[in-house]
């Protein structure tokens, strides 16, 4: 696992994802999203939430991370408009 991400010279982003399975019976499945900026390595919003919670296709997923990231003040504030 990394502890800084950077590169990029101008702005740039990563995008970490993983899932994790929790062990008890009922075993939940989580996807915990972050998105980083690759400048100075800060991350700039994460999303945790469990994958059935997100909707029943990739493309529910895809787009409830995305509006939840979005939702990040410090996204909103990057991507506004000048």
């Amino acid at each position: 696992m990394r502890d800084h991400v950077r590169g990029g010279s101008g702005p740039t982003a990563y995008l970490f994802a993983f899932e994790f399975r929790e062990l008890e019976p009922s075993a939940v499945m989580w996807l915990h999203v972050r998105l980083a900026d690759t400048r100075t390595g800060e991350i700039l919003a994460g999303v945790s939430a469990p994958i059935d919670s997100l909707g029943p296709t990739d493309a529910d997923r895809a787009r409830a991370i995305v509006d939840s990231l979005a939702a990040s003040p410090v996204v909103r504030r990057l991507v506004s408009p000048p």
